[in-house]
């Protein structure tokens, strides 16, 4: 596909899953990566009924409900690193996550285990965080302005000019 509207697999988040669909054939797209030299959005997908051939013309749909699971375990992701720095100490760092539809990873720098009541605490507070609510927006600043306004940057990501804040 020339142009796709599907996120491949990147920074530990899981890729698009969803359909391609042509005039003589569909096919199921159940993982979305990046070739080795990452210019190439890969649609890995089992063909359900037909055939599709190079040169067809093909509609693509994306599962939203796989996409939108995905994004609220993402945001979940920035509760959890919230939460675990108002409970831990500000000294807490991600330093890695996986996040998929059904669950996330979330890897912390901490020097001890987390106790029963800490693990019961973060809980609380995320749990709490969610349901207020809150709508979530995006924008984008320059880099200066993002860091002015309290906005954490994470684990050893690097930054252009300008910066996406959610």
């Amino acid at each position: 596909i020339d142009i796709t509207p599907f996120y491949a697999e990147s920074g530990g988040q899981a890729g698009d899953k969803g359909m391609i669909i042509g005039a003589n054939g569909e096919a199921e797209v159940f993982d979305t990566q990046r070739s080795v030299l990452g210019k190439t959005v890969v649609h890995r997908a089992r063909i359900k009924q037909g055939v599709l051939k190079k040169g067809d013309a093909v509609q693509t749909q994306i599962d939203i409900s796989h996409r939108l699971s995905i994004a609220r375990n993402h945001t979940a992701t920035h509760l959890l690193q919230a939460a675990l720095q108002q409970v831990l100490g500000r000294h807490v760092q991600q330093a890695g996550s996986f996040v998929h539809s059904d669950y996330l990873r979330f890897d912390f720098s901490h020097p001890s285990p987390l106790t029963n009541e800490e693990c019961q605490k973060v809980e609380e507070l995320v749990n709490s965080k969610i349901m207020e609510n809150l709508s979530v927006e995006t924008f984008e600043t320059e880099l200066s302005k993002a860091e002015k306004m309290g906005a954490m940057a994470l684990f050893g990501e690097k930054y252009g000019q300008m910066v996406r804040v959610v």
